[in-house]
């Protein structure tokens, strides 16, 4: 048996694995065990934190299906917290993720993370049955859609389809953003690997920056989500930021082979 803590960031839940008990990396079949809201822990996804020299840790991440995940945003967050609890970051520290590092910030419950570049295009504003669309990229790929979200099984109809839409081989966490003002926005999500969530950090930054680039939004940008508000910060030069909470959930033993 080994011990689990399961975190969420605006209901973008995670099971979190420490790095110095587990004595390997969980293989796809006792990830998707652990994610399983009926036969297993439930969650969106598991984290495994690890830490490095001080202030300094590493966070490996898998999808609800047994993928890996290149960046996650609420993860980044409850991994920051998670950390913090141990004394491996304090205030401030740095995150390491297979393809990118970032800063981290804590304030409370509070978490800004430097999220990196996001950088928008080519696929700018294509004509597609659901209307203009945005791709952008964040360590990770989504495509943005400008207006309000369609039904939740649309969603669904939509998300699976643009998994395997040829414009992205890897796959793609699918959004709709209705603006709601200049620097407010609502945001709907299928996630790669996951589907539906209540949150979605690297996508609040992927759709402020596909705002920003199209006009439609502020570079300051309140982010509505089903799970809760995301500030997030598009700076003209430098890291976009996105600051928002995390949360201990309870914690628990399973039997991971």
């Amino acid at each position: 048996m080994i011990p689990f803590e399961k975190w969420h960031g605006l209901g973008n839940d995670f099971v979190i694995l420490d790095g110095t008990v587990v004595p390997a990396s969980p293989d796809s079949t006792a990830v998707q065990a652990l994610c399983d809201r009926r036969f297993g822990v439930g969650s969106d996804g598991v984290l495994l934190v690890t830490p490095l020299e001080q202030d300094s840790i590493r966070m490996e991440m898998w999808n609800p299906d047994g993928s890996r995940s290149g960046m996650c945003g609420n993860g980044l967050r409850c991994a920051t917290l998670f950390a913090r609890q141990r004394d491996w970051i304090r205030s401030r520290g740095i995150v390491r993720l297979d393809e990118r590092t970032v800063a981290v910030h804590t304030d409370g419950d509070q978490v800004t993370v430097e999220m990196g570049s996001a950088s928008v295009g080519p696929w700018i504003d294509a004509p597609t049955p659901e209307g203009s669309a945005t791709e952008v990229s964040i360590g990770n790929p989504h495509v943005v859609f400008f207006g309000p979200a369609p039904a939740q099984d649309q969603l669904i109809k939509l998300g699976h389809r643009y998994q395997t839409h040829e414009h992205f081989p890897e796959g793609v966490n699918v959004h709709f953003a209705e603006v709601l003002g200049p620097g407010e926005v609502r945001q709907t999500t299928f996630e790669r690997g996951a589907g539906i969530t209540l949150a979605c950090g690297s996508g609040a930054c992927a759709v402020v920056a596909a705002g920003v680039a199209t006009g439609r939004l502020e570079r300051q940008t309140a982010v509505h989500l089903p799970g809760g508000i995301l500030q997030v910060e598009i700076k003209e030069a430098g890291p976009v930021l996105m600051t928002g909470p995390a949360e201990f959930v309870f914690v628990g033993t399973w039997p991971l082979a």
